[in-house]
């Protein structure tokens, strides 16, 4: 037997066998080696989500952005076939009947020759909710407020609501479409097309790629007025005793604060609240009168509605003023003035005028002048002729009467040059009035 093995070399054929059979492995191997390989953030497709909306009234409203891992291994020439952008995590969701989450095994196509490893998560969460559709109302607001001399009117939306179409819990959360006019140039009224949001009801505004809106703008009017200041009048009707110009009228307010039309500004000038007849109303007394605007104008925020009117009748009536301060002045030009005395006089001053005028009017308010020439006057006691003058204001009031002349006395025997007219002082004066005297 082993002469058999040495005369036929078996043992040297069987190793060069299990030699050759090794390096034919290991060729194999180097041309086409085994390799594994890992693919990140695989998408998923979902399928059957038209039929899941046709049949269910279902939708997936979160879940589907996930992302899965894949680990796999193979022949480098089966591996290299693989694209990773044509890898998805293909879900079906076409036989879901409820909402809510749900957990779904996915798939994912691999050429052949290339074996899946693992899947990382094993399954894939999806939030299904139920379609439905939702009238939301529409909430208006203006930017800023008007500039000074305008104010807005409240912007009044043409599509008072707006259907919205989507998932039923999202929908529940959505409480206005918002739209903000703005206000930039906005000095004349106008009703344009403004975009809008949705909102809860906190004012967030709600977003969703699976909301559907039935409009994209919505058409707003804002109308746009001016703002002024007229004034209150009421109209005096005299009556036989009492005249227009016997009457003072004050009203409060005296003015208001209205917006309206510029049109219609432009013809308002004054606010008339009414008449008043004089012979049918008591001095001092008040009247509150409504405050009645002409169509198209309107009172400011805050302005009140009715204002007070108080009528004063003003008679006519005289009175008579003592009048103790005089002044005396010698027109004389000789250079040596005889020294005159002229002792504590008054001059009666009778007027005769409104009543309101005459109580304004005291003795210090009128001046009493005294002139005359020492020259020409003779010794002892001379009358002397005087002038009244009222204070300004007073040129509705007549002078009836008043004392004609005061006694200057004169003594040539002690002459004197004075430097200024010498006024006497009084330490009281007395005043008569009378009313409704001629």
């Amino acid at each position: 037997m082993m002469q058999f093995f040495k005369k036929h070399n078996i043992v040297n054929r069987f190793f060069a066998l299990v030699l050759a059979v090794c390096l034919w492995v290991i060729a194999m191997n180097d041309q086409n080696p085994l390799r594994p390989r890992t693919y990140h953030d695989i998408p998923l497709n979902i399928m059957g989500a038209d039929t899941l909306l046709e049949k269910q009234g279902l939708m997936v409203i979160s879940g589907e952005n996930a992302h899965v891992e894949l680990r796999v291994s193979g022949q480098a020439e089966y591996i290299r076939k693989i694209d990773k952008a044509q890898l998805y995590a293909t879900v079906d969701v076409s036989n879901v009947t409820t909402t809510g989450v749900h957990s779904f095994a996915y798939t994912i196509d691999l050429p052949d020759g290339v074996t899946r490893e693992h899947m990382s998560p094993e399954k894939v969460e999806l939030v299904i909710d139920r379609v439905a559709k939702k009238e939301i109302p529409v909430e208006t607001a203006l930017e800023s407020d008007a500039p000074t001399g305008y104010r807005y009117g409240d912007p009044k939306p043409v599509q008072r609501s707006v259907t919205i179409e989507g998932p039923q819990t999202i929908l529940d959360t959505i409480q206005f479409a918002h739209v903000v006019v703005p206000t930039a140039d906005l000095l004349k009224t106008t009703t344009q097309s403004y975009e809008y949001k949705l909102v809860d009801s906190d004012g967030n505004e709600v977003t969703s790629p699976y909301l559907s809106r039935s409009i994209n703008r919505i058409d707003v009017g804002v109308h746009v007025y001016r703002t002024a200041t007229l004034p209150l009048e009421v109209k005096v009707e005299p009556s036989q005793d009492v005249s227009a110009d016997m009457a003072t009228v004050s009203i409060s307010p005296a003015s208001v604060e209205v917006y309206g039309d510029e049109s219609m500004l432009k013809i308002v000038k004054s606010v008339k609240l009414g008449v008043i007849d004089l012979a049918n109303v008591e001095t001092g007394a008040e009247r509150t009168l409504a405050i009645r605007l002409p169509a198209g104008v309107y009172l400011s925020d805050g302005q009140p509605s009715h204002a007070t009117v108080s009528v004063q009748i003003d008679g006519i009536a005289t009175r008579t003023i003592a009048v103790s301060d005089i002044t005396y002045t010698d027109t004389s030009i000789a250079a040596q003035k005889p020294a005159v005395q002229t002792g504590e006089q008054t001059v009666q001053v009778t007027l005769r005028g409104k009543n309101s005028i005459l109580t304004a009017i005291n003795a210090g308010d009128i001046k009493v002048t005294a002139s005359y020439d020492s020259s020409a006057l003779q010794e002892g006691e001379n009358q002397v002729p005087v002038t009244v003058e009222l204070p300004a204001g007073s040129e509705d009031v007549t002078i009836l009467s008043h004392t004609e002349t005061v006694t200057v006395t004169l003594n040539k025997t002690t002459p004197v040059t004075p430097e200024t007219p010498t006024p006497i002082t009084p330490e009281h004066n007395t005043d008569t009035t009378q009313e409704g005297g001629t």
